[in-house]
């Protein structure tokens, strides 16, 4: 192989977990009567799902094996080694399917097959170990979300929030992490409501889209208080959590109103900010205006320094300010077409795609002023994933356009020298994530 990187190989062994809340220990991943207790992840960086080819499989497998990887401190890339009580290391028979940097503390590690969750497991990051959510339910993967976004959301107040079925409906369940071995949790959506998509604020305070168990052609847009209560919206298309704590949605009512810039009549889409307040009522108002309508289906969204981007195809609109002023945002010089992979760092974010002449780029984006600069150079790597730190560069899955390989790499955040951790396995990975 070049570069760095060695992987040994596992089997993996894990009964069926339904959804539903059980507690037996029938239930636990287990090779040999040993329970997986632990994760080898110690050392890790970045964590990620990469697949292999396997011959001829059964269709319940479909046509690859997924495995689970870290990427090291050193920058070598290792498979993840599952240990029992004792830190013996067993095989499990299912394939991790999700991943998922839950918050400073923990990241959420699914199995079952062909994307599908049979077995959820919080792991904390100090030591590895792993605490079964079999009582809590498994994480729904949400369909209708910004195509970023996490299966599982988090508060101020160390719960998190994830959707999972309660018979036919799928609803929101929340957790409180204060109880990590046992992990109980409660469905707290009203029950008359399959939630398609949701977000949650610092306070508990839930915005979800869905429609009525009872009639699927009654959408349903509300905000459910962190006391229970209930607020219906309309004409919702995308909604978020501001800055500030408090939810923002932006509605698809076309309308005329007065550019405060020059005082001129404008036309534009409102966005709207919902202030809930359980004491003395809450308050919705505009927050101001954006020339292009989207939907949180299909479009990204990332928090940078004290803004909001959310983009879609080739726009990036740049939805919360410290000016109260949403815009949208214009790369001078270069045209997107279209957008396959974003993320942020402390104070710049990222975009990977494709410009308007079908040149490939990953472009490093200042949010003070729009400038940007190239961390690839143009039609060398077309980037699928990637993640980004100041102080420890770009780790990304790309290909490599002069041989066709799928490579795992990283570069430094302003570019330069490319270092190829991996190029043997010619893998496209699922889940990237940057977990210390």
């Amino acid at each position: 192989m070049k570069g760095k990187g060695f992987f040994f190989i596992l089997c993996v062994c894990m009964t069926f977990i339904s959804c539903s809340n059980v507690t037996e220990d029938k239930n636990d991943v287990r090779s040999n009567d040993s329970v997986l207790k632990f994760l080898d992840i110690q050392n890790a960086k970045n964590l990620y799902i990469g697949t292999s080819n396997s011959g001829t499989r059964s269709a319940r497998n479909a046509a690859t094996t997924q495995k689970l990887f870290k990427i090291t401190e050193e920058g070598y890339v290792e498979e993840v080694k599952y240990l029992d009580e004792n830190k013996k290391e067993i095989t499990i028979s299912q394939q991790p399917t999700v991943i998922q940097n839950v918050n400073d503390d923990y990241i959420f590690v699914g199995f079952g097959w062909s994307g599908y969750v049979e077995s959820s497991y919080l792991v904390r990051k100090t030591d590895g170990a792993v605490f079964d959510m079999t009582k809590a339910g498994n994480p729904n993967e949400i369909y209708n979300d910004f195509k970023n976004s996490q299966r599982i959301k988090t508060d101020g107040k160390n719960n998190m929030y994830f959707l999972s079925y309660d018979t036919q409906s799928l609803r929101i369940v929340k957790v409180n992490l204060n109880g990590i071995d046992a992990l109980n949790s409660s469905f707290i959506s009203a029950s008359t409501d399959y939630v398609d998509v949701f977000d949650v604020d610092w306070n508990g305070n839930l915005i979800y889209d869905g429609y009525s168990v009872s009639d699927s052609s009654h959408r349903l847009l509300r905000v459910r208080k962190s006391n229970g209560g209930l607020l219906n919206l309309s004409d919702v298309g995308a909604f978020w959590i501001g800055l500030d704590g408090n939810i923002y949605y932006s509605s698809n009512n076309h309308e005329e109103y007065k550019n405060s810039e020059n005082g001129e009549e404008s036309y534009g889409y409102p966005i709207k900010k919902i202030t809930i307040d359980l004491s003395s009522g809450d308050k919705e108002e505009i927050y101001g205006y954006i020339d292009d309508f989207f939907w949180t289906y299909g479009s990204f969204k990332i928090n940078v320094k004290d803004k909001i981007y959310i983009i879609r195809d080739s726009l990036i609109s740049e939805v919360y300010n410290s000016n109260n002023s949403p815009r949208k945002v214009s790369l001078t010089s270069l045209q997107l077409k279209s957008v396959t992979a974003v993320t942020s760092s402390e104070n710049y974010y990222y975009v990977a795609g494709l410009t308007s002449t079908n040149e490939t780029v990953l472009l490093k984006i200042n949010p003070d002023n729009d400038s940007f600069n190239h961390i690839l150079p143009e039609n060398e790597y077309e980037v699928f994933s990637f993640t980004a730190s100041e102080t420890d560069g770009i780790t990304f899955n790309a290909l490599r356009m002069s041989d066709g390989k799928k490579i795992i790499g990283q570069v430094g955040i302003n570019g330069g020298e490319v270092t190829i951790l991996d190029e043997e396995s010619d893998a496209e990975i699922t889940y990237l994530q940057r977990i210390n």
